[in-house]
């Protein structure tokens, strides 16, 4: 603290909006030593506790730091105070920094993305920047211009972003966009959710299973879902009646992913003719529907046969352990950080993989 300067505080009757006066008070701890450069900062809660605002206004002023350079973000650590003068990159016209947009981080799959990421930019000597498309998307414009003005180097993008993607384009900005959409521009990982909608239906039926239910899609118009399509059509293929097998989320976004799988779970217990196998659209989804069903009694794989998409890492530990498709997401986060690092852009098929444990029995 300077001398004869007292600690700021929090006004809630100040014009000035509360994520400004949270950045005031951690500038002022900066400026003063209290947070000292490459020291690790307090959490968003107890941030939030001591302010007496709300984790939501502790963690946007939080990210417009970490966008001005003044903090760094770590996964799995936590923030960090910025020991590295910005004034020669910006000199030069471009920083170390790398934005990484995911949807959120209650997925598993994302959060292994973005750690991924963090590893091989770190590698490089680059820092990370993370931005959860649910959180950015509320103040979209400031934030374009927050990263444009600390020149990064380059943006990292999971699934779309259309209108974020064309301003950094614009900007001249490197931007890598990881999708499972081939036929889109820009896209350089492309995640075959189809052909891995195929494996698994075609396991399925080689395990005897001819009634499959397809749980937590969405209802959108134009094509299926790819992963859910691939299941659909290898039962056509092959003489089987598959018209209504899907089990929709009623909105695309998602605050409680085990909440949802649980909710897909009750709808099918309840079905009049019930399945043998349940295919749950991610593992984030299947873990709550897993819970659920055992909760009510039912013996997984011997009353439901329960597979799911991803592979993250707790499906080997969940009980039974979790049959479930692993999507290469740690080869789409280097593909991703190579073409950032290298300026070359090409359109790499990442291969599905069938990870198959004890949640599935033979009839």
């Amino acid at each position: 603290m300077l001398p004869g300067k007292t600690e700021m505080k929090i006004d809630l009757y100040n014009k000035q909006p509360l994520k400004d006066q949270v950045k005031e008070y951690v500038r002022e701890k900066i400026i003063t030593g209290a947070y000292r450069k490459g020291t690790q900062m307090p959490t968003q809660r107890a941030l939030a506790e001591k302010l007496q605002v709300s984790n939501r206004t502790v963690e946007i002023a939080l990210k417009e730091l970490e966008i001005e350079g003044l903090l760094l973000r770590r996964m799995g650590l936590g923030t960090f105070v910025n020991d590295t003068s910005l004034k020669s990159t910006r000199a030069i016209g471009k920083t170390d920094m790398v934005a990484v947009f995911v949807p959120n981080l209650e997925n598993p799959v994302f959060a292994l993305f973005s750690s991924e990421v963090e590893k091989r930019l770190l590698k490089y000597g680059k820092n990370m920047i993370l931005c959860r498309s649910k959180v950015f998307q509320a103040e979209e414009d400031k934030y374009v211009r927050l990263l444009a003005k600390n020149k990064i180097e380059g943006v990292i993008i999971y699934s779309g972003m259309p209108k974020l993607e064309a301003l950094f384009r614009k900007n001249g900005t490197p931007v890598v966009r990881v999708s499972d959409v081939r036929r889109e521009p820009g896209v350089l990982a492309f995640l075959d959710l189809y052909q891995a909608g195929r494996q698994m239906g075609e396991y399925l039926l080689s395990c005897g299973h001819r009634d499959i239910i397809c749980a937590g899609g969405f209802q959108m118009p134009g094509p299926d879902d790819p992963r859910f399509k691939g299941i659909t059509d290898v039962m056509r293929e092959n003489g089987i009646p598959a018209d209504n097998i899907v089990i929709s989320q009623e909105k695309r976004a998602v605050e409680d992913y085990m909440a949802a799988g649980a909710e897909a779970a009750e709808k099918i217990i309840n079905l009049k003719k019930r399945p043998t196998a349940i295919v749950f659209y991610n593992d984030a989804r299947a873990f709550g529907g897993l819970q659920y069903l055992q909760t009510r009694g039912f013996v997984i794989p011997d009353d439901f046969s329960v597979v799911s998409f991803d592979n993250v890492s707790f499906c080997s530990f969940c009980s039974p352990p979790l049959t479930s498709m692993d999507l290469d997401t740690e080869r789409a986060a280097e593909l991703a950080v190579e073409s950032i690092i290298s300026g070359v852009q090409s359109v790499h098929k990442l291969n599905p993989r069938l990870v198959i444990r004890k949640s599935v029995r033979n009839i």
